[in-house]
């Protein structure tokens, strides 16, 4: 099994903002954009077929981890 680290700067999270189900102003002071988990899953899952993505499963957080899940298609 292959497994890849994907990171994107915080400008390049903001492209993907209109489709977060929620926006944080915490986030946005920490590190400069209003979601991690979901905009990363969302280029992530875009970056691999070039096509339009969108969230499956909405941010999951724990006190150890934060999860997003997002897939790709094609129209």
């Amino acid at each position: 099994m292959s497994t890849e680290l994907e990171v994107f700067p915080a400008e390049t999270l903001r492209t993907v903002e209109d489709q977060l189900s929620y926006k944080s102003d915490v986030v946005f002071r920490e590190v400069g954009c209003y979601g991690v988990a979901e905009a990363a899953a969302l280029l992530s899952a875009s970056s691999i077929s070039g096509c339009t993505s969108e969230l499956v499963l909405q941010k999951q957080k724990t006190k150890r981890a934060t999860c997003a899940i997002a897939r790709s298609y094609c129209s």
